[in-house]
């Protein structure tokens, strides 16, 4: 259950900084900040 859970918070957040890399390219520049980037 707690490795369930984990995952959960792990998946949310790596779609958080995603999102906040798309809408805010100012505050989170690609590269060394952000891996999610291709």
């Amino acid at each position: 259950m707690a490795k369930l859970k984990t995952a959960l918070i792990i998946a949310t957040m790596a779609v958080a900084v995603a999102g906040c890399q798309k809408k805010r390219p100012d505050t989170l520049p690609p590269g060394p900040g952000g891996p999610v980037e291709p």
